[in-house]
């Protein structure tokens, strides 16, 4: 059982720049877990404070449609405990070099690519099942911004970017961030990917889990012990057999028994 002092509900916001489908999918998929408290509210809409949530989560934000608040904006993201990006078309490629250090955009004019995920076997910050990963071959392409974007130090890239049957070291969704937590994924389009794999098996659960897996990853959390153990309880007699019970924990607070 876990202390109550470690127990909580994560508080994550959802701002978008305009309506989009990747919004209702993101909403479902965090309206449906039980250890979120969400809020989303389109970003000319918003008035509140970011610092009293746990995640934020950023569609279309910075926005080349409007820049009257850019530098409130830069100010949040800073401050704020954990901020995942989402590039669309509209997003302000200048400010949002400004607003993280993962990846360094190319600003171009340039018409934006159609773009498949690969996954990077290295990662391990968080786990995902052969399924999911499976699923990534299958995708439909989700469009990202033109350049040839940099990896900054101390970034973990999660896909790359597969241009038609090509390899590329570009950047799809990288992370980073010990404290503060960050992640982007140059590309909107995912709500294909659900839509493709309902078509399919009248199920999203491939998409899903890889969404869920990456919030709960970003979210902070209440108790960020790796290893806890437990007794069973406080006095034992002398002679008395003692059990301890330990759990293990990766980055992303999921469970794991790999190691000795």
């Amino acid at each position: 059982l876990v202390p109550e002092k470690y127990k909580g509900i994560e508080k994550v916001v959802l701002l978008y720049d305009a309506p989009h489908p990747d919004v209702r999918f993101l909403k479902d998929v965090l309206e449906a877990n039980k250890n979120f408290e969400t809020k989303i509210s389109r970003w000319a809409d918003w008035s509140g404070s970011l610092s009293v949530y746990d995640m934020v989560i950023l569609h279309g934000i910075p926005s080349v449609k409007d820049k009257s608040r850019s530098a409130d904006l830069i100010r949040f993201v800073k401050d704020a405990k954990a901020v995942w990006f989402i590039t669309t078309t509209n997003t302000d490629q200048v400010l949002l070099n400004d607003a993280q250090s993962l990846v360094k955009l190319e600003v171009s004019n340039k018409t934006a690519n159609e773009v498949l995920p690969r996954f990077e076997s290295a990662f391990s910050r968080f786990s995902v099942s052969n399924t999911a990963l499976q699923w990534l071959n299958e995708v439909p392409p989700l469009v990202a911004p033109y350049g040839n974007h940099v990896i900054n130090a101390g970034t973990e890239v999660v896909w790359y970017q597969n241009i038609g049957k090509v390899s590329t070291k570009l950047p799809l969704l990288v992370t980073g961030g010990n404290e503060k937590k960050r992640a982007v994924l140059l590309g909107e389009g995912i709500w294909r990917w659900a839509m493709q794999e309902q078509l399919r098996q009248s199920v999203q659960d491939n998409t899903t889990e890889w969404v869920d897996r990456l919030i709960q990853y970003l979210a902070v959390k209440s108790d960020q012990r790796p290893f806890r153990l437990r007794a069973g309880k406080d006095v034992y007699n002398e002679g008395e057999s003692v059990t301890l019970d330990a759990s293990l924990f990766n980055a992303s607070y999921q469970l794991i028994n790999e190691p000795d």
